[in-house]
């Protein structure tokens, strides 16, 4: 397996996985917003799109994964391993803390989590997204 991850500046393609991220989140306006204020990440395998993610900046030092969906499900938890480790490498050296929100419904392994760093920190029913991760950066 010949994996490639990287950043998705063309807004063309960006296009194309808009479609992937409606699963997630249902307002395209949102998804578009997000886009041109964040940074889109591809992982391939062998030259096929198999995972993507979006990482928003906040204020405060504060970057948030957002958006992150397997477009194949085939071997998903290690592609979504692989490209959160990768994601945490790269913005380690720019902010203090990593963010996950997630719906009730979101697929993300919360023990796969915890495994990586991110620990449990709010939980609110009246969010859109109630369920918050977290990862402090050393």
């Amino acid at each position: 397996m010949a994996y490639c991850i990287r950043r998705v500046r063309s807004r063309f393609e960006q296009e194309l996985y808009v479609p992937f991220m409606k699963k997630i989140e249902q307002d395209e306006r949102v998804i578009r917003q997000d886009i041109a204020q964040g940074r889109l990440y591809l992982l391939e395998e062998n030259g096929k799109g198999v995972f993507i993610a979006l990482v928003t900046h906040h204020p405060g030092e504060i970057c948030e994964l957002r958006n992150i969906r397997s477009i194949e499900h085939a071997g998903s938890e290690q592609y979504e391993r692989t490209l959160i480790r990768f994601l945490m490498a790269v913005h380690q050296q720019d902010f203090k803390r990593m963010v996950i929100r997630m719906r009730l419904s979101m697929e993300l392994n919360t023990l796969m989590l915890n495994h990586l760093g991110f620990v449990h920190v709010q939980f609110d029913t009246n969010e859109k997204n109630p369920i918050v991760y977290e990862r402090t950066f050393d």
